[in-house]
């Protein structure tokens, strides 16, 4: 959320705009690829290491995207990056799972959607100010202290207990087939959404080479996971499940508008029509959503805002997010009925 209202500053400072929305997808693919193999680790190691593990790789990319000084350094360290915040993400909700009892959790996720919420609403202004005033830098840096007190709470607080087991016995225990294979698929599957229409035509043997190859590493998970993985990344019963099914497919077009939106929207409130050419590269990537900007675009209703504004005017988005989220929560531990009927 910090980062969102930074990335047209940050692209226009690197002179690559048109490449500047690598700043999140390179975040996001890796975020996402990596979730599923947290759950697993902490199975295999424990919640409180694998929580610790992942906040030190989400501080140490922080560190490496402030200090970075080019735009490619950026978004391998932005990567980096999204490997820890996947774990943090991850293993947060779990630990809640774990520690909280069942008829109470509803509430307790409320409670996280409130602060994802309220972080929501800060993180922009937060952001658009080190960006207007300061430094785009500090959007990362500022990750540091806040990282430390929870390391600090998390070390003296957080008691969880620890699965038995050498270390070597619990290495064998990864799934590093399926491993390897969500996480090659992952890349091929958003390399070839990024890259089509853009730095290649979609017809064109680089982007068809990408998808072909997803599905076919998709096919060969599917068969590692359901058939031969001991401890599969992705267990097959959990498919089994009416409404855990259901909310996979809710999620997968949830994060792909919600994404869409806060991706693109600061790009269309900050850049200027003075930057027609560059603003067209750098949201043509994503087609669904460009259509209708593009609308706008071309009706001369690119704002060409500071990012101070530009924050502002998506606050009421954010806030929608925060308080339906809490509400919610509320209400599932409230008359404790979540089913899919």
């Amino acid at each position: 959320m910090i980062v969102s209202t930074a990335i047209p500053r940050i692209g226009s400072d690197f002179n690559e705009l048109d490449n500047a929305v690598w700043i999140v997808t390179a975040y996001v693919l890796a975020f996402d690829a990596f979730q599923p193999i947290y759950g697993k680790l902490a199975d295999i190691f424990g919640r409180k290491v694998t929580l610790l593990f992942s906040i030190a790789i989400f501080l140490t990319g922080s560190l490496l995207c402030g200090i970075a000084s080019n735009l490619i350094m950026l978004v391998i360290f932005r990567a980096f990056q999204g490997m820890g915040g996947s774990g943090v993400l991850a293993l947060v909700l779990i630990t809640v799972a774990d520690v909280v009892p069942l008829r109470e959790r509803g509430k307790y996720m409320g409670i996280i959607n409130g602060v994802f919420g309220i972080s929501s609403v800060l993180g922009p202004l937060i952001g658009i100010f080190f960006t207007d005033h300061i430094s785009w830098k500090w959007a990362f840096f500022i990750n540091l202290p806040i990282g430390a007190v929870t390391v600090i709470i998390i070390i003296f607080y957080l008691k969880t207990p620890t699965p038995e087991g050498s270390f070597m016995g619990k290495l064998k225990r990864i799934d590093f087939a399926g491993t390897i294979l969500i996480l090659s698929f992952a890349t091929l599957l958003l390399l070839a959404l990024n890259f089509g229409g853009v730095t290649y035509p979609w017809m064109s043997v680089p982007v068809i080479a990408c998808i072909v190859a997803s599905v076919l590493l998709i096919v060969v998970l599917a068969f590692v996971e359901f058939r031969r993985a001991v401890e599969p990344v992705i267990p097959a019963r959990l498919f089994k499940s009416r409404n855990i099914s259901a909310t996979y497919v809710a999620q997968w077009f949830f994060g792909m508008t919600f994404n869409g939106v806060l991706i693109e929207m600061p790009l269309f409130l900050q850049v200027s029509t003075e930057q027609n050419g560059q603003y067209d590269q750098s949201i043509r990537w994503n087609h669904a959503l460009s259509t209708l900007i593009h609308f706008f675009h071309h009706q001369k209703a690119v704002r060409g805002d500071s990012a101070t504004v530009s924050g502002l005017r998506i606050i009421l988005l954010e806030v929608g997010i925060c308080s339906s989220g809490v509400l919610v929560g509320y209400l599932i531990s409230r008359f404790n009925n979540y089913r899919i009927l």
